[in-house]
């Protein structure tokens, strides 16, 4: 009499864990990157939200106050988001995001949004960042 197999015998399980190990030990830190870019991609999204109104208050001829909180330029929004905290107005005309906890890489780090004297605004860092956290600096914006 043949007896049959049945079942997978321990070496063909020991490939399939080690395929499994192999995929995940690349996965991981490509989706960490990913969920990285799109944090610092939304906190940038939420300071733009700013430039409206500042402009705004600039073209009423008025001048907006440097060290005030963001909703004394006319800001509507919140001020602590999902992403972000948006602080005060700096001297150069600009506002600034503090990144939240998380994703780790990201955490403390400032994005500021400025106005410069022909009313372009661009992005840039406050500080140098790490190459951890570079790779989620935003397109368009500078590291100090």
């Amino acid at each position: 009499m043949k007896s049959m197999q049945k079942g997978f015998t321990l070496i063909e399980l020991m490939i399939v864990v080690a395929i499994i190990g192999i995929l995940a030990a690349v996965a991981i830190p490509s989706y960490q990157n990913y969920v990285a870019k799109s944090f610092a991609a939304a906190s940038l999204a939420e300071i733009d939200a700013f430039r409206t109104p500042y402009d705004s208050k600039l073209s009423d001829g008025e001048t907006p106050i440097f060290g005030a909180d963001p909703a004394a330029v006319g800001y509507v929004g919140k001020i602590t988001t999902a992403h972000c905290t948006l602080s005060t107005v700096t001297k150069d005309g600009g506002i600034l995001c503090t990144m939240l906890n998380q994703p780790k890489v990201l955490a403390g780090k400032v994005l500021q949004m400025t106005r410069s004297a022909s009313g372009e605004w661009e992005c840039q860092t406050t500080a140098v960042w790490a190459d951890e956290a570079l790779k989620a600096l935003p397109k368009g914006c500078k590291n100090s």
